[in-house]
């Protein structure tokens, strides 16, 4: 076999090793990105709002509860919105 259809050969399977680290890579960019985007809707973040109220106690050192709706977004920015927090 001649050197350059050797050369040629490897650089072909170089060539096509990048194409496919590159394709998942992508892939698993959009995967995470299609998570982040549909995860608020998907989970009940309600349920949270005790879990979220006891550890606000913990942290603060007073009694916190978050009595109002509880909004997480991801994307643009991440983003923890809270209604009627009572802390006394």
């Amino acid at each position: 076999m001649h050197k350059a259809a050797v050369a040629l050969s490897w650089c072909g399977r170089q060539a096509f090793l990048v194409v496919k680290i590159l394709a998942g890579t992508a892939a698993i960019t959009l995967g995470l990105v299609a998570a982040l985007i549909a995860l608020p809707g998907v989970v009940d973040w309600q349920l949270m709002k005790p879990k979220l109220g006891l550890a606000l106690t913990s942290a603060t050192g007073r009694t916190v509860s978050v009595d109002g709706p509880l909004a997480v977004e991801f994307l643009p920015w991440p983003a923890l919105t809270l209604g009627d927090v009572r802390i006394a």
